[in-house]
């Protein structure tokens, strides 16, 4: 089972820009009396006091949107993510998606999130199992969230329009003699891909095109970088 809040962590991201709007300030209008022997009176506006609970909130959503939109995140060795979105994983060197041939990106938004035993522990057991079957040692894990962008809003996205995903290894990644990905679905469904590294050892890329149709309309995967033990 793959991390149980993830499609509200993902919803509650993909809104964050608009709602940093609502929390701009607004004035309000009181009337006064222009003085004490006067009964006319005079408009003035007063900015509200903000709430401190509102910054907090609107300075968290704003570091998030930094954070998630920064170049180095959604790229790898220089090559740009086809996908715009929020992406958010630090135990990775960046993420780059790019379109299967004869498909687009451009409105498919990802948001990438590190994961770990305590927020997707049955899919990351699945990944362990299956890494000890199979001679690997898992490395950092990597939850992919993809949404369609329409005229009536997000909708869910899937990860059959996708060619190729490259991963950047940090520094304790590097070096391995062979690397494969496990890829968990929700339900528990995984598979095993080769991955293939860069010239300069400092990532790695892989095909997704191997799932299997039915599963390949999953709009949540969890992927876990492994190398050769």
């Amino acid at each position: 089972m793959m991390r149980k809040n993830l499609s509200k962590v993902v919803v509650c991201l993909s809104a964050v820009a608009l709602a940093i709007a609502f929390f701009m300030p607004t004035t309000t209008a009181t009337k006064v009396a222009a003085s004490e022997n006067s009964t006319e009176e005079v408009v003035k506006f007063e900015a509200p006091q903000p709430d401190p609970a509102e910054i907090q909130g609107e300075r968290q959503m704003e570091a998030t949107i930094e954070e998630g939109t920064k170049l180095e995140n959604k790229s790898v060795g220089g090559v740009k993510s086809d996908a715009d979105g929020l992406y958010l994983a630090n135990d990775v060197n960046g993420i780059a998606l790019k379109a299967k041939e004869g498909s687009d990106l451009s409105d498919v938004r990802v948001t990438t999130l590190d994961t770990d035993p305590k927020k997707s522990s049955a899919a990351l057991a699945v990944a362990n199992d299956v890494a000890a079957q199979n001679n690997l040692e898992v490395g950092p894990s990597v939850d992919i969230y993809l949404q369609n962008k329409t005229a009536k809003g997000l909708t869910d996205g899937s990860i059959d329009k996708v060619g190729s995903i490259a991963v950047g290894l940090l520094g304790n990644m590097r070096g391995a003699a062979e690397y494969k990905v496990i890829v968990v679905l929700p339900g528990g469904t995984s598979y095993v891909l080769p991955a293939t590294p860069s010239a300069d050892g400092r990532s790695i890329t892989f095909d997704p095109s191997s799932i299997d149709t039915t599963n390949a309309k999953s709009n949540q995967v969890m992927v876990s970088i492994c190398k050769a033990k």
